[in-house]
């Protein structure tokens, strides 16, 4: 009987060590710290700051222009399209969870008298440090 409650108190033991120590790192969640960066480096109209986030090959839609592009490609187009709408505010960020390791941020990108809709995918992969944007668009 001794023996068996021992087993099961270091069996209990072990388990919640390795949920404790073994935390799940890919999670994000709607407030996570990254999309203030985002939103800061948007606020800011500093492309390559928001590029750093951009995955290696990024989803992108501006405007009219759609396709895929590398991250040193969707930078180019961020800065040409910040040169072009200079930035009046950013508004009504909202963010909600798409699944344990995807999160989407929409808000509004007030520029002049036009507001654009900005709306980006954050996805971490296991063991990533940092998430990074999938999919960003700026659209009318």
């Amino acid at each position: 009987m001794k023996h068996n409650l021992l087993f099961i108190i270091i069996f209990l033991s072990t388990l919640f060590i390795n949920k404790s120590f073994a935390s799940d790192n890919t999670r994000l969640f709607p407030g996570d710290p990254i999309i203030d960066k985002i939103i800061a480096c948007l606020k800011t109209q500093d492309a390559r700051c928001v590029g750093q986030y951009f995955a290696n090959n990024i989803e992108m839609t501006l405007l009219s222009s759609k396709g895929n592009y590398s991250r040193s490609q969707a930078v180019a187009l961020l800065d040409n399209f910040f040169v072009k709408h200079p930035l009046k505010s950013i508004s009504n960020v909202k963010s909600g969870e798409l699944s344990d390791n995807k999160i989407y941020v929409v808000g509004n990108y007030n520029s002049g008298s036009i507001t654009y809709k900005i709306y980006f995918i954050l996805f971490k992969e296991i063991n990533q440090i940092a998430p990074q944007i999938l999919i960003f668009n700026i659209t009318k």
